[in-house]
């Protein structure tokens, strides 16, 4: 729970993000124009369009999805 103890020092958000072949925890980033992602090392830049794509280990999603249709 590594990812615990980086959001309590830095207050770097994390999520739990799975595919057909693996899984893993990446850190949320944003770019400068409100576009939120995260990066693995085997898939690279992975962009987040919406809260249930990926679980939210140490935020809610309405931190970095403000604008999301709800459904």
């Amino acid at each position: 729970m590594i990812y615990k103890i980086l959001n309590k020092l830095f207050g770097w958000d994390y999520v739990l993000w799975e595919n057909t072949c693996s899984k893993g925890v990446s850190r949320v980033r944003n770019d400068g124009d409100g576009v939120t992602y995260y990066v693995s090392i085997v898939y690279g830049l992975s962009i987040i369009k919406r809260s249930y794509e990926v679980i939210w280990l140490t935020c809610p999603s309405s931190k970095y999805l403000k604008n999301e249709v709800k459904k």
